[in-house]
């Protein structure tokens, strides 16, 4: 009895940890419950060096990646791993975030792990490499957009965009800008 017990148990923890590291590569659910403001400490801002854009700096996990000025409406996440950011003329939602990969998953196990949690869905775009992705489908009315990256240094990072279809001309555009100004590691500031 006590090895089933443990069979069980272990199961059970095989299954919570596999949930615990879908929820953080998730893009599909609705849109995340935060505050509304534009003014937020926490949320490192800095002229981007293009126009249109700021660049979001996260001290935590030393990322960056340029966020359309559009997107007036930030909030940091209490663990100080990422950040959501919202257009609120048309509700497109950017997050992004950081984390230590503590069970040293490839970017291609956080790849079948995204698509399973997103319901497998038909990808429109699918790009992989041995250190990431960049993935992107409609469901519905809405475009799902995601870049991970495997870092060398035990982390990973990753942004994602959650866009209406109508403004796919204009968000395709601010993803692949997005996707280019992405440092996935090393960029620190001693400046807010």
């Amino acid at each position: 009895m006590g090895v089933a017990c443990m069979k069980i148990n272990f199961k059970t923890l095989a299954v919570g940890l596999l949930i615990a590291v879908a929820a953080s590569v998730s893009v599909g659910a609705a849109t995340p419950g935060y505050g509304v403001g534009t003014a937020n400490d926490d949320v490192v801002l800095k002229a981007s060096q293009t126009t249109g854009y700021n660049t979001y700096i996260n001290q935590r996990y030393g990322y960056s990646v340029d966020i359309p000025a559009v997107a007036t409406e930030s909030e940091a996440t209490p663990s100080g791993d990422g950040c959501y950011f919202e257009d609120p003329k048309t509700q497109a939602v950017i997050s992004t975030y950081g984390t230590r990969n503590m069970m040293n998953m490839t970017a291609d196990q956080l790849y079948r792990i995204a698509l399973n949690v997103n319901g497998s869905p038909q990808l429109s775009i699918q790009e992989k490499s041995d250190t990431g992705y960049v993935i992107g489908w409609q469901k519905k009315d809405k475009m799902f957009y995601e870049v991970l990256v495997v870092n060398s240094n035990g982390t990973y990072s990753s942004f994602s965009v959650v866009y209406p279809v109508k403004e796919k001309a204009t968000y395709e555009g601010y993803c692949e800008h997005m996707r280019r100004s992405f440092v996935p590691t090393g960029v620190m500031t001693q400046t807010k």
